[in-house]
């Protein structure tokens, strides 16, 4: 496999494993709502790119997972039976990663 390949595939797991760690933030949010602010806030203190917070949440809205809602601008994203059935493993979802973020610190 070429370089460029490895690095593609490595960036395209990124992108898996932030889109989970977003369902699981809000799976651990009362409501299982939280505000973009609060969703960057937690990214600052990953390696994760906060620049992509934004995109995450309309890709995972797309993808019914989530819904999101603007008010007095804050975008407030809350998670849906399908989002929750993702981070409780009872449903795969291409484009999210399907391992828990913690299961990454054994390998």
């Amino acid at each position: 496999m070429k370089r460029s390949n490895y690095v593609d595939a490595v960036n395209r797991q990124k992108v898996k494993e932030r889109r989970r760690f977003i369902l699981m933030l809000l799976a651990d949010s009362p409501d299982y709502v939280a505000s973009d602010a609060t969703i960057r806030g937690v990214f600052n203190e990953t390696d994760f790119q906060i620049s992509q917070v934004e995109g995450d949440l309309h890709w995972l809205k797309e993808a019914q997972l989530i819904s999101l809602k603007e008010v007095d601008g804050l975008l407030f994203a809350r998670l849906l039976p399908m989002g929750l059935d993702v981070v409780n493993h009872r449903r795969v979802v291409p484009g999210v990663s399907s391992r828990d973020i913690g299961e990454w610190e054994d390998v």
